[in-house]
């Protein structure tokens, strides 16, 4: 133990009346209290602010958005990219539409088996925080959706159900991979699995946390695991319809 350490151990342990007083004085500035003087801190709140602000919105201009632009395929006007730039990776041909909100920690990634996956998503439409897409084949996503937070969709299962392929390293069969489509008004709530080969009908809406293994039906609510249908929107009026889908 060097002799730092052993000057802070004694200190610790408070050996003697010299080690005494320096932990005692230790700690009263270690619990040292700002006097609070609103006004200056105010001050220094604002300006913190505004150079948070500053920041971001120079990241976002002149690198995020142009960076993430350029690896689209084809891009529409008015792309808003909130808090940095979602992940893409390069083997994905991307289309977005006009006035499309996009999360910064959000990621879109294309599959091995098929070159160039494609995805799609249509106009005004809303992809929040930390939502994951993995495309092996298609997916399209309509105008005027909504997908919340950590929501999951993916058109394969990620590995195949073989375990000697899975030891192998080896991708999907190009058989078990199946396009999903979501058409325009989806809500999809917070934490929701969208599985391989699923259609949402539009205007449909997917609980939080819901797993849809099945096609859903225009105007139609579903929740839980796996998905059920809760509701069907008839012009506001519950039908009360309740079945597995």
């Amino acid at each position: 133990m060097s002799g730092l350490n052993k000057f802070i151990l004694k200190i610790r342990r408070k050996e003697g009346n010299l080690f005494i007083f320096l932990n005692k004085n230790i700690k009263k500035i270690y619990n040292f209290d700002t006097p609070i003087f609103k006004p200056l801190f105010r001050l220094l709140w604002t300006i913190n602010s505004i150079c948070l602000s500053l920041t971001r919105w120079l990241l976002k201009t002149f690198y995020y958005k142009p960076v993430f632009k350029s690896l689209c395929d084809r891009i529409g006007s008015n792309l808003n990219i909130v808090s940095g730039m979602p992940y893409l990776n390069t083997n994905l041909k991307l289309v977005i539409g006009n006035n499309v909100t996009i999360y910064g920690d959000a990621g879109f990634q294309g599959y091995k088996v098929y070159e160039k996956p494609i995805l799609e998503i249509g106009d005004n439409t809303f992809i929040g925080p930390q939502v994951r897409i993995g495309v092996g084949k298609e997916i399209k996503i309509g105008k005027h959706c909504l997908i919340a937070a950590r929501v999951f969709i993916s058109d394969h299962d990620g590995h195949p159900f073989d375990w000697q392929k899975r030891r192998e390293g080896l991708p999907v069969e190009k058989t078990d991979i199946k396009p999903i489509v979501i058409e325009d008004d989806v809500w999809i709530g917070e934490g929701a699995f969208i599985c391989k080969g699923v259609k949402i009908g539009r205007g449909a809406i997917v609980g939080a946390r819901a797993v849809v293994t099945k096609d859903i039906a225009n105007f139609t609510v579903v929740a839980g695991n796996p998905a059920r249908v809760i509701k069907i929107i008839n012009d506001g009026i519950d039908t009360g319809i309740s079945q597995q889908i």
